[in-house]
């Protein structure tokens, strides 16, 4: 069985909109577990969505700050970082 990419658990980009230090914290240990079943399996690839509706709307800047951090966890892992997100699903933000 061939998997070229492994789609992270969504929760991590909740976790990461939402913010706050516990679920910044939950959202790396997460992260970290996803990248090591990625390499696990062969996949040269995560996918992250990194995004949760009106709390990423609204705390954008939190998936800004931690992606240089994400990046550099899943390279540890020998994996490309892909980031699935979606625009703004509410107006004023």
């Amino acid at each position: 069985l061939f998997i070229p990419v492994l789609h992270t658990e969504k929760s991590i980009g909740e976790l990461i909109s939402e913010g706050g230090e516990e679920n910044f914290k939950t959202a790396m240990e997460r992260f970290e577990i996803n990248c090591d079943i990625a390499k696990r399996l062969g996949a040269s690839a995560v996918v992250l969505h990194l995004w949760s509706g009106i709390a990423s709307d609204r705390n954008f800047v939190n998936n800004l700050r931690t992606y240089s951090y994400l990046l550099k966890v899943a390279k540890e892992y020998g994996q490309d970082l892909l980031i699935e997100n979606v625009v703004c699903i509410k107006k004023g933000f």
